[in-house]
């Protein structure tokens, strides 16, 4: 409530700033202008959150069905950026240079150009003299701007993230790891919405069991992704079947609780294996996925599972001796974060899903009945992180959590880190 009595002023400032400015814009005292291209301009009722950076992106893909790839572009003001004038977005640039959503919709939309331009007059004219075949421009953030006379505009009233979810229908899914746990709740539930779900696993027996589950629509593919070139291997039969891959969910993984004091590093079979499904099997599908999708221009989409361990040291299970284990689902978010940024993955739309304690054999042995469970584990059933995987890949999110406390898990390192800083005096100037 104070926080609104505070704020209240300003709001009744701004208001009456806006009703000036669309008074002089109505008496023709300030003048609006046509573009240099037809333009498609995105606004919303309220001041962001309401999902128009995925809504651009969705009509880009289906206006260059209509007009053709590569003559369809971007502009946007490129809310943020701390440079001015007109400027082409890169997939290498930082935001600082060009914004945030800028920045996320040039590394989503391959062939569409982006630019950002806080004058869309200037902006358009820039485009179409430095990109001829360019035919149509959307502008993002612009049903405000009154100094362009849109061809069209499109006024969003309600949230686009709660109302559109990816479309899987006939959409060809790979699912590794697919004969438990949760990889077969992510199976089943790609299959309710309307995916053809090829299954794989080292488990032929597991993995019939979750086709006989999911019934018509799924394709089954005994696979070990520690073997030399299986996971190629897989990608290939995989596009081989439908001739297209909308989805990996690269889920494949398992782990053990042992002391790195305890472990005969010099003969590690069980630690090199653990590195070989977790991350290196995760890794290869990731570049073998990637590779293909480029030699057949289609674009697709990859969530790799990661753990609760990327992140932190759970504090549930501090004593567990999960050392290896974290070591390589660390490796694997930080490789991901990678990827995110490097030009030759965008054309493909990354996730990584980080589950908590979730029902699955990695912890079963341990608690054979679940309702055991402390409650400060927080332990949910396989179901519950697929329906999150799934709804953090229809919001576009590229870190997908499970469990809230995984923030206050991420603190004692923070503050470590912040007190050593203070004691060796290091900042950003240094």
């Amino acid at each position: 409530m104070i926080r609104k009595a505070l704020l209240w002023p300003w709001s009744v400032l701004y208001g009456l700033v806006l009703r000036l400015r669309h008074f002089l814009y109505d008496q023709r005292l300030l003048r609006s202008k046509e573009g240099a291209l037809p333009t498609v301009v995105l606004g919303n009722l309220t001041v962001g959150g309401t999902g128009k950076t995925p809504l651009t992106e969705l009509l880009v893909h289906e206006m260059e069905k209509i007009v053709g790839s590569g003559t369809v572009g971007v502009l946007s003001r490129g809310y943020g950026r701390k440079t001015k004038g007109f400027r082409w977005v890169k997939t290498t640039d930082k935001v600082a240079d060009v914004g945030d959503e800028p920045l996320m919709l040039r590394r989503k939309l391959t062939l569409a150009a982006v630019a950002v331009c806080e004058d869309r007059i200037t902006g358009l004219r820039r485009m179409r003299k430095e990109c001829p075949e360019m035919k149509w421009v959307v502008c993002d953030d612009a049903l405000q701007h009154r100094s362009l006379i849109p061809t069209l505009s499109i006024l969003q009233r309600w949230n686009l993230l709660e109302n559109i979810l990816v479309d899987y229908t006939d959409a060809t899914v790979l699912v590794t790891g697919a004969a438990s746990g949760i990889g077969a709740a992510l199976a089943s539930q790609l299959s309710d919405r309307g995916a053809h779900v090829i299954c794989a696993d080292r488990d032929s027996k597991g993995l019939a069991d979750v086709l006989a589950s999911i019934g018509s629509g799924a394709t089954a593919i005994t696979s070990d992704l520690s073997d030399p070139g299986a996971a190629g291997a897989l990608i290939e039969q995989s596009f081989a079947l439908r001739n297209r891959l909308d989805l990996v969910c690269s889920n494949a993984g398992f782990g053990f609780a042992r002391s790195v004091l305890d472990e005969d590093m010099e003969n590690a079979s069980a630690v090199t294996r653990l590195f070989e499904v977790n991350l290196f099997a995760g890794l290869k599908i990731a570049q073998a996925y990637g590779r293909r999708l480029a030699d057949t221009g289609q674009r697709g989409r990859l969530m790799v599972t990661a753990s609760e361990n990327s992140l932190s040291l759970p504090s549930a299970v501090k004593r567990s001796k999960m050392a290896f284990y974290g070591a390589t689902k660390h490796a694997l978010l930080i490789a991901m974060e990678w990827m995110r940024i490097d030009p030759k993955f965008a054309g493909m739309d990354l996730h990584v899903l980080m589950p908590g304690a979730v029902y699955t054999a990695l912890i079963s042995p341990l608690l054979p009945n679940p309702a055991d469970a402390a409650p400060e584990l927080g332990l949910i059933m396989p179901q519950q992180c697929a329906d999150i995987a799934l709804r953090g890949m229809d919001h576009e999110l590229f870190y997908i959590p499970t469990h809230g406390h995984f923030i206050e898990d991420m603190q004692p390192r923070l503050r470590e880190i912040e007190d050593a800083m203070n004691i060796l005096n290091v900042n950003n100037e240094t």
